[in-house]
């Protein structure tokens, strides 16, 4: 009864968030929210109290001025946190897990991470809508980024010549990654993958032939699903074999998963791969040869995970706590 009475609640925070949203984004007029009036009383309170005793006038005003970008910033939390927790509630009595478990559930669908999969019709559908009401997807940056690059970069060909502050990056080999994660995506979870992903690939692979023409080199405008590509059957099972030990479920088996990827791969990889010869870029995975007397390329260093009372690197075995006598 109580997993019930919870899912109404959940339902009710859900629609005073989607109420918040629609008057404070949408509307083009003066509306008012509850969650929205709430956040503006509690935000002029304690500013209130902040500049009760500050006489001078320009230093109350530069306090003053902090408390809307306050209050906005406090609003996008509150919205993130209401979301989080109605569809968790929603979630609740339909999984039959304890709420702990729909909690990161419902964050694993709300931030697009995917590591929990749902199963049955009514968890599902939940999942489905807190994913699409999370937040702006990473494919979405990425394919307006390589929008205006791809009239950047072309208009003003010296951008292309500029580098990274850092020796081991390059913009270009950033663009190149994700566009590979794209295709991994699309081709080993075809029905659960982002529809942001395939818009990316389309202004993905016609930026990156864009740069190369820009800088005098032949690609092929219209390149068949068949034709040949660098990348080796061998380096995509390592990278299937990576992406499953990190925790990564997959719908399709990598022989299926393997046709769909060369094809996707095939409309950007000759331009990737010139560009990144021809620019000199620091070597990478996936990404073509460099010159004999480059390092070999190594794969992306993981932060290391570390919990309290892990031993430091060189540094000295944790004390042991001795029991004290009874």
């Amino acid at each position: 009864m109580i997993r019930w009475l919870g899912f109404a609640a959940g339902l009710v925070l859900l629609l005073v968030t989607a109420s918040s949203v629609i008057k404070t984004l949408l509307i083009p007029r003066t509306a008012t929210s509850i969650l929205g009036s709430a956040l503006a009383w509690l935000v002029r309170g304690t500013f209130g109290k902040i500049t009760a005793r500050v006489e001078d006038l320009r230093n109350r005003e530069r306090i003053l001025a902090a408390a809307g970008p306050a209050w906005l910033i406090m609003l996008l939390i509150s919205w993130l946190v209401c979301l989080l927790l109605g569809f968790a509630l929603l979630l609740w009595p339909l999984n039959h897990h304890a709420f702990a478990l729909s909690l990161e559930e419902s964050g694993s669908s709300l931030f697009t991470l995917g590591f929990v999969r749902p199963y049955g019709a009514g968890p599902s559908a939940v999942v489905f809508v807190a994913g699409a009401s999370g937040l702006p997807k990473v494919y979405d940056r990425w394919t307006e980024w390589a929008a205006d690059i791809s009239e950047s970069h072309t208009n003003y060909r010296t951008l292309v010549y500029f580098r990274s502050p850092d020796p081991q990056t390059s913009w270009l080999l950033g663009l190149l990654a994700v566009l590979d994660a794209a295709a991994l995506h699309l081709s080993l979870n075809p029905g659960t993958v982002p529809p942001e992903a395939r818009p990316l690939m389309r202004v993905g692979y016609v930026t990156m032939r864009k740069l190369a023409r820009a800088l005098g080199m032949p690609v092929t405008e219209d390149p068949h699903p068949d034709d040949p590509i660098a990348l080796t059957r061998e380096d995509f099972d390592a990278a299937v074999d990576r992406m499953r030990r990190a925790g990564w479920v997959f719908e399709r088996e990598p022989d299926d998963a393997w046709p769909h990827f060369h094809g996707w791969r095939v409309n950007y990889e000759a331009a990737a791969y010139a560009l990144a010869g021809f620019l000199d870029l620091p070597p990478a995975v996936w990404s073509g040869t460099r010159p004999r007397h480059r390092p070999p390329p190594q794969l992306p260093a993981r932060p290391p995970h570390r919990e309290p009372g892990d031993v430091r690197p060189g540094g000295p075995a944790p004390r042991r706590r001795q029991a004290r006598p009874g």
